[in-house]
């Protein structure tokens, strides 16, 4: 019983070398294993091959065995026995509503309608998500969308739960619901996940540090950030008195007033659904509020959550030519979705950055990074801000917080100045 892989080696196609090489490891029944370490080492493989994501629907040539409960997860339906949430929600959520998307799995198993709504409803309550259960998908925060795709694999009640990065784009309350739902799920079966969290990590039974191989412990590195930039251009862009709703009535933001100013790294941060990605559409002129005023002197570039979004060819090289910036050298000719998480939140920066626009609207730009990578984006970011670039991001990151010049938190509907490098 359990999850095991022996000495698994796994090849991607057109790859000089394995993702993984060698791995061998096993989750008991009653367990929490985790797998830390830096972006690029093999963390999400080694869940894609337990899960049988690969070779099933993502093409890859596995040396070594791998079982569930002694099954082949390549061949066998595994449904109700494991589940498997991949680093983006976005590309995992199919239910119109958070309690659709709850219900989704447990629904299509064949359970009856009153089992299907308790399970729904229980799995949202378990990451705080009850208040999204009739909310629309389509309109919800990363952060948001991550908890409702938790409860979407959580609620069939499967034995084993694969979770890759599941606080990656949390508030602290969703944090600590996840940690407090892992410590449950020992008692059902068992988790593997991978993660950059050093406290979520540190909850589970066993840790290892994955740099192809597997090591024993717990991957942590302590990076100072850059020197905060000193605004020195005057204002790319201020709200004032703004106010925002989305269809349905739910009111995000009431009488928010910020600025952003050129040479400044300006930062919004607060909890998951607190408008940090509605001010970000907003500034970008996407979104049109109900009330207040918005002056933007500079053309937007925007940054989504998602940084697939902004290309359309294969490598930053061929959308750039010979503009490549020196700090994305290392990521321009390697093939977009070859790359790892860092690596293409750099890519992404570098091809935002050279669109010729001035005012950069980034939104997560280091969500699911390692501790090194987190500080490689905020020394870029401050530097950009050092050449008279208007920068300003929505983030949980403490790393970009602490390098930026001016500080908003959201919550509540308010915007609010927790610090101005101007002000001290």
């Amino acid at each position: 019983m359990g999850v095991e892989l022996h000495s698994v080696t796994v090849w991607y196609p057109g790859a000089r070398e394995p993702a993984v090489e060698g791995v061998s490891l096993r989750l008991e029944p009653g367990e929490c294993v985790a797998l830390t370490g830096p972006n690029g080492g093999g963390k999400t493989t080694i869940l894609r091959v337990a899960s049988g994501a690969i070779p099933r629907i993502v093409p890859a040539r596995v040396e070594g065995v791998v079982r569930v409960d002694g099954l082949d997860p390549a061949r066998a339906g595994l449904a109700r026995l494991l589940q498997h949430l991949g680093q983006d929600p976005k590309t995992q959520v199919v239910g119109p509503t958070g309690l659709l998307e709850a219900a989704a799995a447990p629904l299509f198993a064949g359970m009856e309608r009153g089992e299907v709504l308790r399970r729904a409803l229980e799995a949202l309550r378990s990451v705080g998500a009850e208040g999204l259960a009739h909310r629309s998908t389509a309109n919800l925060s990363g952060g948001e969308l991550e908890r409702v795709a938790i409860a979407g694999v959580t609620s069939i009640g499967p034995r084993y739960l694969l979770l890759d990065e599941p606080t990656s784009m949390l508030d602290e309350d969703g944090r600590r619901a996840v940690e407090r739902l892992v410590s449950s799920w020992r008692r059902r079966g068992g988790v593997l996940l991978a993660t950059h969290d050093p406290g979520l990590a540190g909850s589970c039974d066993r840790s290892y540090i994955v740099r192809r191989r597997l090591e024993e412990g717990v991957y942590r590195e302590r990076l100072e950030p850059p020197p905060r930039p000193s605004p020195t251009g005057g204002a790319a862009a201020v709200l004032e008195g703004v106010s925002f709703s989305y269809p349905g009535g739910r009111t995000v933001l009431r009488g928010a007033s910020i600025r952003v100013d050129r040479g400044g790294l300006t930062v919004f941060t607060g909890p998951n659904g607190s408008g940090k990605t509605t001010l970000l559409l907003i500034l970008a002129g996407l979104l049109k509020p109900q009330a207040g005023r918005v002056r933007v002197e500079e053309r937007p570039a925007l940054l989504p959550q998602d940084p697939l979004l902004v290309f359309s060819r294969a490598t930053l090289r061929e959308e750039l030519g010979g503009r490549v910036p020196e700090w994305a050298g290392d990521v321009a000719d390697r093939p977009v979705l070859s790359l790892s998480g860092g690596g293409l939140r750099l890519a992404a920066l570098a091809l935002v950055a050279s669109s010729g626009r001035r005012l950069l609207l980034l939104d997560e730009p280091t969500s699911g990074l390692d501790p090194r990578n987190r500080a490689r984006i905020a020394r870029v970011l401050a530097g950009l801000a050092g050449e008279g670039y208007a920068v300003a991001a929505a983030t949980h990151d403490p790393i970009l917080v602490a390098a930026a010049s001016r500080v908003y938190r959201l919550g509540g509907g308010r915007a609010w100045l927790e610090y101005s490098a101007s002000s001290g």
